[in-house]
């Protein structure tokens, strides 16, 4: 335990940090879980107006006020990593919980689409309600707090920092006059994106829950108070003096202030008495540790499950208010229970059955490389159902990502001897796949009476020209598919390998890739063998390579960049143009090729966050170590092989609609590609034995 001195005010305030256990204080806990309880109930329809009052009154501004109450380190940059982690962290995954799920109850694959890009419109607009600023965007529902609370914590600190020498100022005059504003912008001009003009108005609270912190009140002057507030609490609710953030309702002034404070203290002494009383203080302090995961379920909840047409109608009962604030209620703890309790049971199996050394190596192997090409190998899937909304996802970090972990990977070697390792690892699964889909298609043909030398010579052209598209002008081109990225890849990787750390090897590289870009951009004509695409990819290879040097992937995670790659990767996907590495298409011209590199290496980063060791990270694991066989069997599939057909099929005689449809035909083609991974890799194994054997006996 290690004890800093902190100057906060007129005060030497000494705060002890613990390093390694995070020591948690009960009656926060039970005013959060408190808090987010009244949330739910304060959204039942049918709760009376008065009671909705006193709820609405003071549970949010509560939330600041224990917010403010746990800042201690005013460095900028610390309260910055910490929220982002705990706010927006959970803010993006719930809305995007929320338009993965409205697309899955579309109708159709298409509106599906569409509804899923406006959501996260709303996702990085983050209104709360339907602004008249904003007239496109909707409400991001209850997280809207979440955002919210991040910029006035954030912005709290900021004000702090400025102002520490002149602490009354900022308490007495500056921090008031921010809130005012804030009041003045959302009742008079409109709701700003993230609730920005809440997070102004919400200042007084945290600076208030603050102050608590470092002037803590003495117990007969705490019951005083409270004794105090509770009777100004009362008379400014009963007198319509509470406010709703929400919908920024300010009613009288100060005095909605003054009931909100009031309101906050009387909710923490009732918590340090409860504190004292096992049950409750229980599942109290329990809500308050999952109040994030409790704000998420009811958000899913009021977005998604109907109770009137699921219970009230079906039963033809209508319940008491209070019965149904304890079943809404019930509902929400109940499944973010099972929930947490999963967690912990797989959690604890996990740690019980496998030794990992950390979350970056399992079993003696470097995780995220493999977790990133499952992630990769299942988006070039996806990417092949011919889904706009999809491909505008996909594309923009699948190719990419491969590229980069083979620079990261590379190692310089003499060029006859890299040529020959390479070939062996590219060009023969390349020409081995290419065998197989000539066959099928001389079967196909054989089957279906049509000519088979017609089909011969059709695929053993694509196969022989390498372009990953058809092409009618200047020459047609039949184009052999998706493993046209073996051969781009087995260029890039000789390019590198010779000019890797020559003089001006960065310029060399440079103008490669350009003159690769530029040579079908002005003549529009495609050499074969994927040639241009393998001197663009030379440079990606290159990026990757340099990454590992200067040791980036290897550092400990930053928030701020994760932040940044982010931002940049949900830009690259809302402006999608066209990114169409398998004949150099860039929708933005070379903007594409640098946010192509930021969704990639955002993708990597995703990856070293998932653990080597859980039943995610083991699946992608396994799909990215036969990355290489899945995009092969992949592209005889989509060549020759009558999967769509069949799932077509299916979902006709289940009458399913083109939504789940879609579904049905995924979870086909990944049962596919698995057993073509596990019969393959027996066929390896059982050759290999058999060469060894051979050997042996000679």
């Amino acid at each position: 335990m290690t004890v800093e001195r902190k100057k906060m005010g007129e005060l030497n305030v000494y705060v002890d940090y613990v390093s390694d256990v995070k020591k948690r204080i009960q009656w926060i806990d039970i005013c959060k879980g408190i808090a987010i309880i009244l949330v739910i109930i304060g959204h039942v329809k049918t709760v009376p107006w008065i009671i909705r009052s006193f709820i609405f009154s003071f549970h949010m501004p509560l939330f600041f006020v224990v917010n403010g109450f746990l800042i201690r380190d005013y460095n900028i940059k610390h309260n910055l990593n910490k929220s982002l982690r705990s706010l927006l962290k959970p803010y993006f995954i719930v809305c995007m919980m929320q338009a993965l799920l409205a697309a899955f109850f579309c109708d159709s694959i298409e509106n599906a689409g569409s509804v899923f890009f406006d959501l996260l419109n709303d996702m990085v607009i983050g209104i709360s309600r339907t602004s008249t600023l904003f007239l496109r965007y909707r409400s991001v529902w209850l997280v809207w707090f979440v955002g919210c609370l991040f910029i006035t914590r954030n912005l709290y600190v900021i004000i702090r920092n400025v102002g520490d020498k002149y602490h009354k100022v900022v308490f007495f005059i500056i921090i008031p006059l921010i809130s005012f504003f804030g009041v003045y912008i959302g009742e008079k001009i409109g709701y700003l994106p993230w609730s920005i003009d809440v997070a102004f108005a919400s200042l007084v609270f945290v600076a208030f829950g603050n102050i608590l912190r470092v002037y803590p009140l003495q117990n007969k002057t705490e019951i005083a108070g409270t004794i105090v507030a509770f009777v100004i609490w009362i008379t400014t609710v009963l007198n319509g003096c509470g406010l709703e953030l929400a919908t920024r309702r300010y009613p009288h002034g100060i005095f909605c202030y003054v009931c909100a404070l009031s309101g906050c203290i009387v909710a923490i002494r009732l918590c340090k008495v409860i504190e004292n009383i096992p049950i409750i203080s229980t599942i109290s302090a329990w809500a308050g540790r999952n109040s994030m995961i409790i704000l998420a379920v009811h958000c899913l909840e009021m977005r998604f499950f109907k109770w009137e047409e699921w219970i009230y109608v079906p039963l033809g009962i209508r319940f008491n208010w209070m019965i149904e604030c304890v079943l809404h209620t019930l509902f929400i703890l109940s499944a973010v229970y099972i929930f947490v309790f999963l967690k912990k049971q797989i959690d604890r199996y996990r740690d019980s059955s496998i030794a990992a050394k950390n979350t970056l190596e399992f079993n003696g192997r470097l995780c995220w490389p493999d977790i990133a090409k499952g992630i990769c190998i299942i988006s070039i899937i996806l990417g092949h159902l011919g889904i706009t909304w999809i491909n505008r996802i996909v594309y923009v970090y699948h190719l990419p990502v491969f590229y980069l972990i083979a620079g990261y990977f590379f190692k310089q070697r003499d060029p006859n001897e890299f040529i020959v390792i390479k070939a062996k690892r590219l060009l023969i699964p390349y020409s081995v796949t290419s065998v197989i889909i000539c066959l099928l298609a001389v079967m196909q043909a054989w089957l279906s009476g049509s000519s088979r030398r017609a089909a011969v010579v059709l695929w053993t052209g694509a196969a022989l020209y390498g372009a990953g598209d058809n092409w009618s002008e200047p020459i047609a081109i039949k184009g052999i598919g998706a493993i046209w990225f073996l051969l781009a890849l087995f260029l890039a990787l000789q390019i590198i390998n010779y000019f890797a750390e020559k003089k001006y090897w960065h310029v060399i590289i440079v103008i490669i890739a350009f003159v690769g870009w530029a040579s079908f951009e002005k003549t529009g004509i495609w050499l074969p063998l994927s040639i241009q695409a393998g001197m663009v990819a030379s440079l990606y290879v290159m990026i990757g390579y340099e990454i590992r040097k200067c040791g980036y992937m290897s550092e400990k995670e930053n928030s701020y960049s994760m932040f940044i790659l982010f931002l940049i990767t949900a830009f690259a996907i809302q402006t999608f143009a066209g990114f169409w590495l398998v004949h150099n298409y860039f929708g933005h011209g070379w903007l594409d090729f640098f946010t192509s590199i930021a969704a990639g290496c955002f993708t990597i980063r995703i990856s070293q966050k998932i653990k080597g060791e859980s039943y995610l990270g083991r699946g992608l694991s396994f799909l990215g170590r036969n990355s290489l066989i899945i995009l092969c069997a992949h592209i005889i599939e989509l060549n020759v092989l009558p999967v769509k057909n069949i799932a077509v099929e299916l979902s006709e005689r289940l009458m399913l609609n083109s939504n789940h449809s879609m579904i049905v035909l995924i979870i086909i083609k990944m049962f596919y590609v698995t057993i073509a991974v596990i019969v393959v890799n027996y066929v390896i194994k059982h050759l290999k034995t058999a060469v060894v054997y051979m050997k042996c006996q000679k």
